[in-house]
């Protein structure tokens, strides 16, 4: 049975901390509420996938500071410890499903059923866990979908408890899924042996969690290669092996998704939009909302009113397009980002 907690518990204290790690590796559960301010004390949990709505969440994972937003969610291993904390200025929306040990370890077998294990050459044994990457991952076309519908119904109504099962069980196939294809575009990587292209992959994953959590600061290219721990060309080539674009152009396109977001939601000005998503000024927020929708604000606003932008989001959409002289194409991916074909990770220097 799938526990739904309507309110954010206090975790601030350890016994209660470790008094809800254990009831949740035993039962599965969803969590959610709005609040201001919040802070959880560091401790271990189930496997965990956290989003959030309306503003951010930090997420504290050793001396990493991981920043849940709109426009990525995370996901958590069992044994990691972590903390959390919101500190807003208005209601910040929190929602975490946790995963019993007992249904990830049914969903893991069923993934690895006799079919599975020939298809994916028998990665893992019966009763085996799997450790998901644990960076920030922009909405896509896979777990997204799931997860937003499973936070508009919890925000909306109170349904029957087999269906959170149901729900719950759903989405913790599509992260298993998620991971899978995440492993086989690791293996594409241009590296000579596995261990190789394993290492880029998290060098570049902790970088890419830097831009996505501290967008709104200014950043540099030495900053950027100093968290992945590689000198600053090694560092541009690699990203742009990964990611299709370079490390400015990613960030680009994420304060361009937080803009996007405040013009439809919010009553701020362009320059106050301008500076609170880093891009500096209203001319430079002008430009590149022309660039890539062709629209001015009033015009994208008027258009975003009539036509939802799907259930992966802004920055996933932004991430996958290629400029060319002409209208914006679609991209074959994202290293965390929609399950898509990409066949080739080449270097798009943009």
């Amino acid at each position: 049975m799938t526990l739904v907690i309507r309110s954010l518990p206090d975790l601030s204290e350890g016994t209660a901390r470790r008094r809800f790690t254990d009831r949740v590796r035993e039962e599965s559960a969803i969590v959610f509420g709005s609040t201001r301010d919040a802070t959880s004390v560091a401790g271990e949990g189930a496997l965990c996938l956290r989003a959030a709505l309306d503003g951010r969440e930090e997420v504290l994972v050793g001396r990493y500071r991981l920043a849940v937003d709109d426009d990525v969610f995370l996901v958590l291993n069992p044994q990691t410890v972590y903390a959390t904390r919101i500190r807003a200025e208005h209601d910040v929306f929190s929602f975490s499903v946790h995963f019993a040990d007992a249904m990830v370890a049914e969903v893991i077998d069923w993934r690895q059923s006799e079919e599975h294990r020939l298809l994916d050459r028998g990665e893992y044994g019966r009763g085996a866990t799997v450790r998901m990457a644990e960076n920030l991952r922009p909405h896509d076309r896979l777990v997204s979908p799931v997860l937003r519908y499973l936070m508009f119904v919890c925000r909306a109504r109170e349904c029957d408890a087999l269906w959170y099962d149901e729900q719950v069980h759903f989405l913790l196939e599509r992260l298993v899924m998620s991971h899978q294809a995440e492993q086989a575009r690791v293996t594409h990587l241009r590296a000579v042996r596995a261990r190789t292209r394993r290492e880029i992959h998290r060098r570049i994953a902790r970088a890419t969690d830097f831009i996505l959590s501290n967008y709104e600061a200014p950043l540099d290219l030495k900053s950027m290669a100093e968290v992945a721990c590689l000198e600053k060309h090694h560092f541009l080539k690699l990203f742009s092996m990964v990611h299709g674009i370079t490390p400015f152009e990613f960030l680009r396109r994420k304060r361009l998704a937080v803009a996007l977001r405040l013009l439809r939601h919010s009553t701020r000005s362009h320059g106050d939009i301008a500076r609170l998503a880093g891009l500096g000024t209203r001319h430079t927020l002008l430009r590149a909302l022309k660039e890539f929708t062709g629209n001015s604000p009033q015009e994208y606003k008027r258009v975003a009113n009539l036509e939802a932008s799907g259930w992966h989001g802004e920055l996933a959409r932004l991430l996958e397009m290629r400029r060319e002289p002409g209208a914006p194409q679609e991209a074959g991916g994202w290293l965390f980002g929609p399950a898509t074909r990409r066949d080739d990770l080449t270097a798009t220097v943009i």
